[in-house]
This record gives structure tokens, sequence and C-alpha cells, in this order.
């Protein structure tokens, strides 16, 4: 008997909406709120210049002297797409090498992806639904290592099969499946990618899945004050580093994704990713290191989910406690962001401040208004009068 792959949860239920703005309590780009720090003895007192692409300087390698931030988050958080988007706004930009590195992971990513939703589809008995004429090419594809293929003979076929029914039905509409987003992006401009002069464009760039293996530290000397923003790996196997990274932040970003919400984790597929990155922010933010770090909590992706709120009962389904409107952005949002806040221990110290915001990692302007947002706060707190 074959399976099916929609659920109630995957009905789409409304035209879907404008992305609604930030609650009060979930701000974009504001700093108000928040208790008032007190000013460190012999900190700067000159006001930063936080203008995009007016940074002065950058590094890769850690500054003893600058005010130390850390970003973290669960895999898929899109904390990394974040810290590219300062560097694409603020620091001049990526060259057309480090460019051209990113392609094997581009093309291996869509390759890979193609091949986890025939699997998925052939789990659910729905092989039947796949291209007759592709069954070779499919077999084949199955047993070609993602990272070492010639994409450029692939292309056409995986294309093909990326456009089919059963597997657009599984891209889209089931939690079920494991696969990078943003496949629809590349696989729209598939030819692009397979020329052999291809070089990734910004968007590109923002939207590949990369993982981050170690500690990437970033330097932002902003006319005014030392910036060093720390993005660390947040797959399983990295988050040994975190303790290392955080006994000398002095403020800590934590992302999310909003969207994935019922999506399970790659390394643990029996696993929700937002009860991971609960577990995750409990530990961190409550952690000796952290109890006097201001803390900003970013729920990313919040255009897809809103969308996916709008469209689907998905919410309802992953949250049967939940008695506001499934369908309403804002409140199911407020309730994601009220299960981390009440995971954070009170521990009185003025502070251990709290502040929420929503973000579209991809999008330049949405992280341009968090990151100054964050800047400003700091900035106020530690370096002005």
């Amino acid at each position: 008997m074959g399976g099916c792959l929609s659920s109630d949860s995957d009905v789409p239920k409304s035209k879907p909406q404008p992305a609604p703005q930030p609650s009060s309590n979930q701000q974009a780009a504001s700093g108000k709120g928040a208790t008032k720090f007190a000013v460190p003895t012999g900190a700067p007192t000159k006001k930063i210049n936080i203008t995009p692409k007016r940074a002065v300087g950058v590094s890769n390698s850690a500054d003893e002297d600058a005010f130390k931030i850390c970003i973290v988050g669960a895999g898929e958080s899109g904390k990394t797409t974040f810290t590219r988007n300062m560097v694409l706004n603020y620091l001049g930009g990526i060259n057309d090498k480090d460019r051209r590195s990113e392609i094997v992971t581009i093309r291996g990513n869509m390759i890979d992806a193609i091949k986890d939703l025939i699997k998925f589809v052939q789990s659910e008995g729905l092989e039947s639904e796949l291209p007759d004429d592709e069954e070779e090419f499919i077999q084949n594809l199955l047993d070609v290592d993602a990272f070492d293929a010639d994409f450029s003979e692939l292309a056409a076929g995986l294309h093909k099969i990326w456009n089919c029914d059963v597997i657009q039905k599984a891209y889209y509409h089931t939690s079920q499946v494991v696969v990078p987003d943003n496949m629809d992006y590349f696989f729209e401009k598939y030819l692009e990618i397979a020329k052999e002069d291809y070089v990734p464009t910004d968007g590109d760039l923002l939207r590949v899945r990369v993982r981050t293996i170690g500690i990437k530290p970033m330097v932002f000397d902003l006319e005014g004050a030392r910036f060093q923003l720390t993005d660390v790996g947040g797959q399983i196997c990295e988050r040994k580093n975190w303790q290392k990274v955080l006994e000398g932040t002095e403020a800590v970003i934590f992302a999310f994704s909003l969207a994935e919400f019922d999506r399970k984790m790659f390394e643990k597929p029996e696993e929700l990713r937002i009860d991971d990155s609960i577990k995750l922010f409990e530990a961190t933010v409550n952690g000796e290191t952290c109890s006097e770090c201001p803390i900003y909590l970013v729920g990313n992706k919040y255009e897809k989910f809103c969308k996916k709120i709008q469209e689907t009962d998905a919410f309802g389904a992953a949250f049967p406690d939940f008695q506001g409107n499934i369908h309403d952005p804002l409140a199911t949002s407020e309730y994601l962001f009220k299960l981390f806040k009440d995971k954070m221990v009170q521990n009185g110290s003025e502070y251990h401040t709290f502040q929420t915001f929503t973000m579209t990692a991809i999008d330049s302007q949405s992280v341009i208004k968090v990151a100054e947002s964050v800047f400003e706060d700091l900035n106020r707190r530690f370096f002005c009068d």
C-alpha cells in the first residue's frame, strides 16, 4: 500500500500575507526595555559609528582588547548566515577566491538533497511516482559521492527529478524529511550553477548550508570600540568548544530557527530542532560564565515562519497545548520565545538582561537592523556615559 506525504498540518489554509511586524516584545531594531548597565572603569566614551560598510578593520584572529560577543545556536539556526551577512555589509564583502571555494558545497548539497528526497519517497512506498525514464539515473545517483560528482553531467537529471510532483510534495509538505533549506532557490538557477565559470553570488553564499567547524572570530573596529564577534559551530560534535569561548564572553547572541519548530535534527532525527535549541539555551545562559552577560535571543527565518503559520496547521500539531490562534505569526512566535525565556534563571543580577529579535538572516536589511540594535545597546551600556 502506498504512503501519503501530506497531512492535515500541511494543507494550505489561506493566501499568504506579508510577514507581520514584531510586537514590542519582539524587537527588530530597538534596544528599549532592558536594565541599564554600569559603565566599566576606563571604558571609552566615544560614540560608535555603526553604519554598514563603515567598519574600518577586521581580523580573523582573537583580539584580547576587543569587547567579546559570542553568537551560538544549534545547527541550522542561521548564525553563520548572520555572520556572513555581517562580512558582506560591514567588512567589504567576499572575494572571488572565497566565493569559488563554496561551489563544491552548493553543488554537493543539491545532489544530496535529491538523494535524500528519493530515499524518503522510496521509504513511503511511492517510488512508482518517480519518472520511469529516469530509473537508471536514480539508481546510479544514489551511489555517487555528492561532493565528488561531476555536477554538469547530473544537472539536467537532477532538475527533472526535482520538478516531479512526489519530490515537490516531499520537500514542501512534510517535516519528516531532513534536507537543507533553499533547494528551491538553487534549482531555479541550476543551469548557471552547472557552468564551468560559475561564481556564487551574495544570495548564493547566504543560502548555502555550511557547517561551522571550530571557532571563527571576527573583529570589527567601529570607530570608537572594537567588537570581537565569534561564531562557534552548533553541531553536536562542535559544542565541546563552547565553554572555552564563553569563558571570556561579555555578551551572547543566541540564534534559533522559528520556521523549523517541527523539523528534525540532522544528527539526531528522533529529536526536534526546537527542543534541542531550548535545551542548549538553558544550559548556555544559566551557566556561570554567562551569569552577567546581556542575552540577545534571535528567532531566525521569520518570513518563512510567517508563511508556514499562515498556510498550514503545523503549529497546532507541534504544540497541542497552545491556546491561541495557530495561524497568527505574532502569537505563535511569542509562544516560542516564551519557551526559551521560561528556561532562564532569574539570578537578580542587573547585568543579566534579555532581549528578543526576529530576523531573516538571508535578508541584509533584516540582519543590519538586528546588528545595529545589538551594537547600539552595547554601546549605550558599556561605552557611553
